[in-house]
């Protein structure tokens, strides 16, 4: 197997004589995870920018938050927030009109914080769709 020293570099490997490699005390699955981005998710997401209304408890408080979309699929998205939510927490997404306002109410969709990224002055948010 070819692997150039970008894969390699800081790895604890030994070289035998034949050219094999082993790694000791480190997985290279790991290192392959963090060195090669692999999409978490089950879709391909489309990217788009919706904008959005996110309803939930977050920081010991209800929050409403008209925000926007960064991707979406139909069993996932990602978000923009400007508070940060915590893995595992619950919250309801709506489409938003151009005044912000939730278009329809009664047609919000329940969804879970997977995982969470600063970005600037807030957070980007991957979400899953459970309802």
């Amino acid at each position: 197997m070819l692997r150039t020293p970008a894969v390699t570099q800081g790895l604890n490997e030994t070289v035998s004589d034949e050219g094999s490699t082993r790694m000791s005390s480190f997985s290279w699955i790991e290192h392959l995870l963090e060195a090669v981005p692999i999409p978490l998710h089950r879709e391909e997401r489309v990217p788009v920018c919706l904008p959005i209304v996110v309803t939930g408890y977050g920081e010991n408080a209800f929050f409403q938050a008209h925000t926007f979309t960064i991707d979406f699929s139909p069993c996932g998205c990602c978000l923009y927030l400007t508070r940060k939510p915590v893995p595992g927490n619950l919250f309801f997404i709506s489409l938003a009109g151009g005044d912000g306002t939730e278009i329809s109410p009664d047609a919000r969709a329940l969804y879970q914080v997977t995982w969470v990224h600063p970005d600037g002055a807030g957070w980007v948010v991957g979400a899953k769709k459970l309802a």
